[in-house]
């Protein structure tokens, strides 16, 4: 990424903060900014902020590794939120230097000015990193993607991630949030099962490891759609994840 374009996403991060409060967009309006302020910014906008404004920094792995959440925040658990909070009114380095080049890119700061994708490419083994479903769907123009592709605007749990939003829905969609995480973490484990049981000699195959890279979209879809039981972290082993309601299921047209 060229120095103009983590000038261009530094703007738009700082604009989106000052129009939350109601201020113009500059640097100098941060301080007003508070943890729920942060708390409406992206995972990858926070680890651009924190990369752009904390001095101590020394290397993108010293960024925490998950946003979090605003009470986590609120708590002291140093997670992104709250890392991009406490560095708020530091001068942003991007005008310090040229070319900003002093830690090297990464994928999920490119994305920031890439399209949106539904999908994450092969990686590593190690899912440290790998994007989790509740923060998908924190990613707005993420699930407005997705809701426009697959046509779930009339949808109610779609619906609840929609804004303007109060605080009925915003405990909905934490609720929400918190259920995709579960399914994700039940989809991995049934993945991994049906690895050892079936795959044979192919359980390294790359399409194991992508479908494995894609459970959070797998996830935060089903969540998006209604797909699942209402308590599926009490569905027994083996037991079917999906919605008796057939009306929660699109007809497969010909």
């Amino acid at each position: 990424m060229d120095h103009q374009k983590h000038l261009d996403t530094h703007a738009a991060i700082v604009d989106k903060l000052c129009s939350m409060i109601g201020k113009e967009a500059d640097a100098s309006n941060l301080k007003h900014c508070k943890l729920k302020h942060f708390d409406k910014l992206t995972s990858p906008e926070l680890k651009a902020f924190i990369r752009y404004h904390d001095h101590t920094l020394k290397k993108l792995s010293d960024i925490p590794n998950t946003k979090g959440s605003l009470e986590e925040a609120a708590r002291g658990m140093n997670k992104r939120i709250l890392a991009a909070f406490n560095c708020r009114l530091s001068p942003c380095k991007l005008n310090q230097q040229l070319p900003h080049s002093s830690i090297e890119d990464d994928v999920e700061e490119v994305a920031l000015l890439d399209d949106l994708v539904l999908v994450h490419t092969v990686g590593g083994e190690d899912d440290g990193d790998d994007v989790s479903a509740s923060e998908l769907l924190d990613n707005e123009q993420w699930v407005k993607l997705v809701v426009e592709l697959f046509g779930l605007e009339e949808y109610d749990m779609a619906a609840c991630f929609k804004a303007p939003r109060h605080d009925e829905q915003e405990k909905e969609r934490a609720e929400l949030k918190a259920k995709a995480d579960v399914l994700m973490k039940i989809l991995r484990q049934r993945l991994k099962q049906h690895i050892d049981k079936r795959a044979g000699t192919k359980k390294d195959h790359w399409s194991w490891k992508f479908a494995r890279k894609n459970l959070a979209v797998v996830a935060s879809y089903k969540i998006l759609a209604g797909h699942t039981k209402s308590r599926i972290s009490c569905v027994k082993e083996g037991n079917s994840l999906l919605s008796p309601n057939l009306n929660k299921f699109k007809p497969c047209l010909r």
